[in-house]
C-alpha cells in the first residue's frame, strides 16, 4: 500500500509507470548506468551535494570558508561565489525565522505528501519565502512552475507552513496561499533567479491535480498487477534511466550529458530520506 510520497515519486510516475513501479514498488536496485561515464555522474553527484552542504552550513552561521578554499573543484568555487555575491541578497534581511533543510508532511487522499526545502525564511510579515538551490540546466519560469516540485512545495508549504510561522502553537493554522513564494536561484544564472508567486486558485488546482494522482498511483498500486505500470512510450526517457534492461530497451548507457545535468536526474530517481516512499 502507499505510505508516503514526494514529488521526485509523483515526477518519476508522470515520466515512466513502469519506472516507478521498479523503483518505489519494487525496490529494485540500478542495475544500469545513467550515462556512459560513471566518473562524470559521481562528480556531479558530489559537487552539488557538496554545494547543498556549503549551503546549509552556512546558513545555520559556520564559517565554510577554509571547506571553500580547500576545495580543488573550480566550478564548486565559483558557485560559492555566486552565491556571496548574489543568491544571499535575494533573502529577507529582516527574516524572522530560516529554516534549512526542513521537511514538511501532511496527510492527503490517505498518503503522507512530503516535501523537503533547501530554504524556507519567515519573513517580517509572516510570509514563507521558499529557496531551492539548483545546479542542473537552467529553465524558465514556464517550465518550473509546471513541474511536481513547485506544485507540491507550494502547496505543502500553504498548508504545513503554519508550523514554521508560529512553531510555538500546538495547533497552527494553515498559511495564506498568497504569503507563500517560492524562488528557483540556478547558480549557472545567478543573476537570473525565478520567482513564482501563489495564489487561492493555484492552491485550489493543486488540491485537484494531487487528490487525483494519488488516488491513481494507489488504485495501481492496490490492484497488484505489475502489467498496470506500462512503459513510456516516450523511449527517449529511457536513454539515461537506470532501468532500461528490465524494460528490454538497452543496456548501454545514452550519450554524455553535461556533469551538472546528470545530478538533475538522478534527483528525479530518488527516494526522500528515510523509509521507501511506498510499501507492500
Amino acid at each position: 500500500m502507499i505510505d508516503t510520497l514526494s514529488q521526485s515519486a509523483i515526477d518519476t510516475y508522470q515520466r515512466c509507470a513502469r519506472r516507478f513501479y521498479l523503483r518505489y514498488v519494487q525496490g529494485l536496485d540500478w542495475p544500469a548506468p545513467l550515462t556512459s561515464s560513471e566518473l562524470d555522474f559521481e562528480q556531479a553527484m558530489r559537487r552539488g551535494e557538496h554545494f547543498h552542504l556549503l549551503i546549509q552550513q552556512h546558513t545555520l552561521g559556520l564559517d565554510v570558508t577554509p571547506m571553500v578554499e580547500a576545495s580543488e573543484d573550480q566550478i564548486l568555487r565559483d558557485w560559492w561565489q555566486r552565491y556571496l555575491n548574489q543568491a544571499q541578497a535575494l533573502i529577507p534581511s529582516t527574516a524572522r525565522a530560516q529554516f534549512s533543510e526542513v521537511e514538511l508532511g501532511l496527510g492527503l487522499a490517505g498518503v503522507t505528501l512530503v516535501a523537503k526545502f533547501d530554504l524556507v525564511v519567515v519573513d517580517a510579515e509572516g510570509e514563507l519565502v521558499i529557496f531551492d538551490w539548483k545546479t542542473g540546466v537552467p529553465r524558465t519560469a514556464q517550465q518550473l512552475s509546471a513541474t511536481w516540485q513547485t506544485i507540491v512545495y507550494c502547496f505543502v508549504a500553504t498548508e504545513c507552513g503554519g508550523q514554521l510561522v508560529d512553531p510555538a502553537s500546538a495547533s497552527p493554522t494553515p498559511v495564506s496561499p498568497e504569503s507563500v513564494r517560492l524562488t528557483y536561484w540556478h547558480a549557472r544564472e545567478a543573476d537570473r533567479p525565478v520567482r513564482l508567486p501563489y495564489d487561492e486558485a493555484s492552491h485550489e488546482q493543486a488540491h485537484r491535480r494531487l487528490s487525483a494522482v494519488i488516488m491513481e498511483l494507489k488504485d495501481l498500486v492496490e490492484s497488484g498487477e505489475e502489467s498496470a505500470f506500462v512503459r513510456t512510450p516516450n523511449e527517449g526517457e529511457c536513454r539515461h534511466c537506470p532501468y532500461r534492461s528490465y524494460c528490454e530497451r538497452g543496456r548501454v548507457a545514452g550519450p554524455e550529458m553535461e556533469p551538472e545535468q546528470l545530478l538533475g536526474v538522478e534527483e528525479s530517481m530518488r527516494v526522500v530520506e528515510g523509509p521507501n516512499d511506498l510499501e507492500d
